[in-house]
This record gives structure tokens, C-alpha cells and sequence, in this order.
């Protein structure tokens, strides 16, 4: 048996973290016909005590500036396998198996890190630049790929050095090239004589046909 709800501000569920229940009906037509309502969903009558559990949810998004993501929410087990749905800017992965969340959050870290090496590669140069110095020895870089509030932490001697730079230098929103970049770092400084008006633009990455 199903029983229909005619909710309200469902389009902005996923900004402001819920919608309003109007009513709720026998009949889909009476809900469709709510004149409070702005879309109606269908639920089934379930029989006998809730079984609640973790559901887990990975996130991979469209995007090298973001990583895929886990998090997990208490629901109720409905006996649904897992999930795996495309929303145009990420593609996610629902299961109540921890297991099965962990496999795909490594398959998707590994799929974050190729497309990001494949981005680096196509590069005819990799410029970067340092947006802070905290005062504890390291710098705060901002490359291609980070953005800063994940800008990477690197010892601010080894950019003077490799730069052939004083180490008393002040290293504030200068500019370099460098040769190995990853995600997770950057090596290889040298100063740069054209710098890029502003970090390289990032290619559209797809989630299409990833499993």
C-alpha cells in the first residue's frame, strides 16, 4: 500500500535541508491536486517496528578542486540494495554496507588522483603561486589544483633554496614554476620571469560510466 505526500520548497531541498510535508493522501490525484503543494511523493505503508541503520553515501564530484567525500545518516532499512545516481555536478554512491562504501571511496580517490596527474600532464608549464607564509617555517601554495583553503603546506626553505633565493626572502604572493605536482605535492622551484595573470583553467571532468 502507498500513501501520497503533497510537499512544498522541494526544489530547495538539497540548499536549505528540507521541504514541508502539506498532507498526506490515499489518493495520488487528491495529493497532485493540493493547491499547497508543489510536487508530490510516494511512500509505502510499512508494517512492524523500524529496522534503522547507517546508510553510507560517497560523493564523487565534477570537479579537480574537490575530492569524493563520505559521510553517512541513520535511515531506515527498507531492504534497497545500493544506489548509484548522476546529478549532472557529482555522482553518488548510497549502501547500508560499510564495506562496499569503502571500496568505493578508494576507486574514487584513485579515479581523483588520475584525472588530476592527466590534468598536470597536459600542462606546457606548471606555474604556481604562494598565497600565505603563516610564520612557522612553511609557506601556503596555491596551484592548479588547490584551491586555498586545501592550499599545500611546503617548507618555505626548500622554495628558497630550489629557487636559488635568500632564505630570508619574502615568498608573498610570488610566483613560480615548479616541476612535480600531484595533490598531494609540489616540488621543484624556480622562479618565474612571465608569471600567469592567474591559476590554469580546469577541464570539465565527467562521472560518466564510473562505477
Amino acid at each position: 500500500m502507498k500513501v501520497y505526500a503533497s510537499i512544498s520548497n522541494y526544489e530547495s531541498y538539497d540548499y536549505d535541508g528540507g521541504y514541508e510535508v502539506i498532507g498526506v493522501f490515499a489518493r495520488e490525484a487528491d495529493a497532485q491536486a493540493c493547491e499547497l503543494g508543489d510536487r508530490v511523493l510516494a511512500f509505502d505503508v510499512r508494517e512492524g517496528p523500524a529496522n534503522v541503520r547507517d546508510r553510507h553515501v560517497v560523493t564523487l564530484f565534477d570537479s579537480l578542486f574537490r575530492g569524493p567525500e563520505r559521510t553517512s545518516h541513520r535511515r531506515i532499512d527498507t531492504g534497497d540494495g545500493d544506489t548509484l545516481q548522476e546529478h549532472g555536478w557529482r555522482a553518488v554512491f548510497e549502501t547500508f554496507d560499510a564495506g562496499r562504501a569503502d571500496a568505493k571511496m578508494v576507486e574514487w580517490q584513485a579515479e581523483h588522483e588520475r584525472r588530476a596527474a592527466e590534468f598536470v600532464a597536459s600542462l606546457d608549464r606548471i606555474d604556481v603561486k604562494v598565497w600565505y607564509e603563516p610564520g612557522d617555517g612553511y609557506a601556503m601554495v596555491l596551484t592548479p589544483l588547490h584551491l586555498p583553503e586545501n592550499a599545500l603546506r611546503v617548507p618555505r626553505d626548500l622554495i628558497t633554496d630550489q629557487a636559488g633565493l635568500p632564505r630570508g626572502a619574502t615568498l608573498h604572493a610570488k610566483w613560480f614554476s615548479v616541476e612535480t605536482l600531484t595533490l598531494h605535492q609540489v616540488d621543484g622551484f624556480s622562479a618565474c620571469q612571465d608569471p600567469q595573470e592567474r591559476l590554469a583553467e580546469l577541464p570539465k571532468a565527467t562521472t560518466s560510466g564510473q562505477r
